[in-house]
């Protein structure tokens, strides 16, 4: 079978690390034999205009192949955005076809953009399309009326739909009631090579660090870290790392001034990829504790790594997090959250690096869920 995968985020000569699961994904489903290329019209925010020249176009070299597009996205001009993006994915289509040949399936990552342009190639072509769903707008309430509209047309023209978690499944059927009973759960997936311990776990050593690794906004929530890290001073030599950057950082800078605690919190700053696996091997417990979530990848990347988490249940960790890799508290609550830190210290000792690594790569490894997503398209066969 060969399959046309339209993420709405790639890794591209301006942002290496953007949206890279779609792409271990895309490697994965290829290894286990299928032809698989890629499409992506990505879109740039007009404030990074002058931070890096804009690739015109971009053939990525892959054994997947890969064509790359950016295009600013202009605020306030949403369908001028979506014209753009479907322009630009429909020459991308065109120059991959001339090659590649014509794909039997697509593969659109989110209902907005990747399901708009595989409605046009569908609606132009014929080619069935398939889509997963990632976005957080649904639960968060942040999609607008007009964009609700136009992903209920994705959904209901899709042969398949996939949700990363159960929970992003039932918010989108709450605001795109056609969706409901049609949805399989798929979840996102991790490079378990990449993502690996480098040496053994720290805790007990005399030195305890929780990691925290966020866009730092409102619904990331990490100023509810700050106050449960800084209630725990009494309990010795601990520390915490907040890595990122965002529209918060200022305001948590100033509250750990404010408490104290700048001793030992530590502000890493925005993070490769490369960056994000020696945080990861340098802490002993990663802390989520995020307002809303639809999956948490950084939650399995820590996983990967052996530590067990700690996070909220705010949506995808409900069914990320489990008793043996680490503990779960209700969204916002800064008492749990600081019974959780403190009961993950008391009993580290029976959290087993290896296990959560090896129950990691069994429900999240690439090639698990890779598997996962072939199965769907063997069963599809009949359809298309």
């Amino acid at each position: 079978m060969h399959v046309l995968v339209l993420p709405s985020s790639y890794p591209h000569p301006t942002s290496p690390s953007s949206g890279i699961f779609f792409k271990e994904q895309a490697d994965s489903l290829h290894q286990l034999g299928l032809k698989v290329g890629v499409v992506a019209p990505i879109r740039r925010s007009l404030r990074t205009y002058f931070q890096a020249a804009m690739p015109a176009y971009a053939q990525m070299v892959s054994e997947v192949p890969t064509i790359v597009r950016e295009y600013f996205a202009i605020p306030k001009f949403s369908k001028f955005n979506d014209f753009q993006h479907v322009s630009i994915g429909l020459r991308l289509y065109d120059d991959y076809v001339r090659v590649h040949g014509t794909p039997d399936l697509l593969h659109a990552h989110s209902a907005l953009h990747g399901g708009v342009l595989a409605r046009e190639i569908s609606a132009r072509f014929g080619i069935p399309y398939v889509v997963t769903e990632h976005s957080s707008a649904f639960g968060r309430g942040i999609v607008t009326a007009e964009e609700i509209s136009i992903a209920k047309r994705v959904f209901s023209e899709a042969i398949c739909l996939i949700s990363v978690s159960p929970s992003l499944a039932s918010d989108v059927e709450k605001r795109i009631p056609t969706t409901l009973g049609r949805w399989i759960c798929i979840p996102n997936c991790v490079d378990t090579d990449f993502f690996s311990p480098l040496g053994p776990p720290q805790g007990g050593l005399g030195k305890f660090t929780f990691l925290t690794i966020a866009d730092l906004n409102k619904n990331k929530n990490v100023d509810l870290l700050v106050r449960a890290f800084a209630r725990m001073a009494n309990r010795g030599s601990l520390h915490l790392n907040i890595g990122g950057d965002g529209a918060e950082l200022l305001d948590l800078q100033r509250e750990v001034l404010r408490l104290g605690i700048g001793g030992s919190v530590k502000f890493l700053g925005p993070l490769s990829r490369r960056d994000v696996l020696t945080a990861l091997n340098n802490c002993d417990v990663f802390v989520l504790p995020s307002r809303y979530e639809t999956f948490g990848v950084v939650l399995i990347e820590a996983l990967a790594v052996g530590k067990p988490v700690i996070a909220s249940a705010c949506g995808g960790p409900d069914t990320i997090v489990e008793r043996h890799n680490g503990v779960l508290f209700p969204v916002n609550d800064v008492d749990s959250l600081t019974r959780a830190m403190e009961k993950i210290i008391d009993q580290y000792t029976l959290y087993s690096a290896e296990d959560i690594r090896v129950a990691c790569m069994t429900r999240f490894g690439s090639r698990a869920v890779a598997a996962q997503i072939a199965e769907v398209y063997g069963k599809l066969r009949v359809l298309i």
